[in-house]
């Protein structure tokens, strides 16, 4: 089989291949001519596989660029976050209406000062209904949340903005003032610098969104306490 692709996807599908482990790079973007009934029936497995485990094609891809951004210490300045100062975690998406909304409403469930906004959210809209399904399911109260705008929020040196995905940073940046800034995938167990909207994916991909989401949320918030623990111990 023949492979016809650019050069920038074929050295992302094959860092994307050693990195997830997947038998064929053709699920990064290569595209390959098939000869047999067989490769064809395996290609849509595999893409029904990529919806649910990564909300399409295009979310595997644009995680396997982040990935290679932050192994090559592109989101160090992400990591390194100073708990000590921190007082408030501020979730950011798009819409504001599922990953951050989630986001927020776990964290707040947790016991932690939040806020939650958007970089192009229509202000005063409740979560999306799929978010909110689950999140009753799983005992997470989302019914009174309402959609902000990052740039008509402000911050101060205690908050700590929490992007979804690379492109965040940089509208965060312009909105941040003294606030810290990370992304909420680099604290996760398995490390996903780039979550994907799941707005139009799978019902498959947006539980495993939601539920990666709780696993990192966690992780900030034991970071915090701990930070704060450490702070109010008598020396």
């Amino acid at each position: 089989m023949s492979v016809r692709t650019g050069s920038m996807d074929t050295v992302v599908a094959m860092l994307a291949q050693r990195a997830y482990g997947c038998e064929c790079a053709a699920l990064f973007g290569i595209q390959y001519q098939y000869v047999s009934s067989h490769c064809e029936s395996c290609m849509n497995d595999r893409m029904a596989w990529i919806e649910s485990e990564y909300g399409s094609r295009r979310g595997l891809i644009r995680l396997a660029r982040a990935n290679i951004t932050r192994m090559s210490g592109g989101f160090s300045a992400c990591q390194h976050i100073d708990f000590a100062r921190i007082s408030r975690l501020v979730f950011v998406c798009k819409g504001n209406i599922c990953r951050s909304a989630y986001a927020g409403a776990y964290a707040r469930q947790l016991g932690m000062p939040v806020a939650s906004c958007g970089i192009e959210a229509r202000e005063g809209d409740s979560a999306n209904p799929r978010v909110l399904g689950i999140a009753r399911d799983r005992h997470i109260d989302l019914s009174a949340h309402r959609t902000q705008r990052l740039d008509q929020q402000h911050f101060g040196g205690g908050d700590l903005l929490v992007g979804m995905e690379p492109a965040h940073l940089v509208p965060m940046r312009v909105a941040a003032g003294s606030a810290q800034l990370t992304l909420l995938g680099l604290w996760g167990t398995r490390q996903r610098p780039y979550l994907h909207d799941p707005y139009s994916a799978s019902d498959a991909y947006l539980l495993r969104c939601l539920v990666y989401i709780e696993t990192c949320v966690r992780v900030l918030v034991d970071e915090m306490r701990t930070s704060q623990a450490v702070r109010r111990k008598p020396w």
